[in-house]
């Protein structure tokens, strides 16, 4: 079936693809993709398997996932039975912000095989602390990185940019 896709399932396609190059499975991209350029804004599960034309198992598991990631949200209403999803305010930074675990850990590690590594285990020595110091900058300046990037953000929201 060779039929022509639209601007956005051609975009929710590729969300889909760059989320699997990433490590991470082609129904959460998918999903994601179509968060950012569905109308209206917050849709229900029930709304995303039709237009998805996924099955619901995948889609609930893809939702799921991206709710841990804090790149969705998921309102309740009154009288409503089915719950509904949109993209988190800042997904982006949610996600970039959690990266600093990752850099203590890194670095963490780089200094374990430092210690454990005798003086004279130049090239060895060499590699892990440049890991060590690489990560411990990023640990340091990450999250003013992010914070300076939400803040331009907002700014610009507000018209001050």
């Amino acid at each position: 079936m060779d039929r022509k896709l639209s601007g956005p399932e051609q975009f929710i396609q590729e969300f889909g693809l760059v989320f699997e190059q990433f490590g991470v499975p082609r129904m959460p991209g998918r999903v994601m993709g179509y968060l950012l350029v569905c109308e209206p804004a917050e849709q229900t599960m029930g709304d995303m398997v039709k237009n998805l034309k996924a099955a619901k198992s995948s889609v609930s598991t893809a939702l799921k996932m991206l709710e841990l990631l804090s790149f969705v949200e998921r309102r309740a209403y009154p009288g409503k039975r089915a719950d509904y999803y949109r993209a988190a305010a800042h997904p982006w930074a949610a996600s970039l912000q959690g990266s600093n675990m990752k850099f203590s850990i890194m670095r963490d590690l780089a200094q374990r095989g430092l210690q454990m590594l005798p003086e004279d285990a130049g090239r060895s020595r060499r590699m892990l602390e440049e890991m060590q110091e690489l990560y411990a900058a990023l640990e340091e300046e990450w999250p003013a990185l992010v914070e300076r990037v939400i803040e331009r953000q907002r700014r610009r929201r507000q018209g001050g940019l």
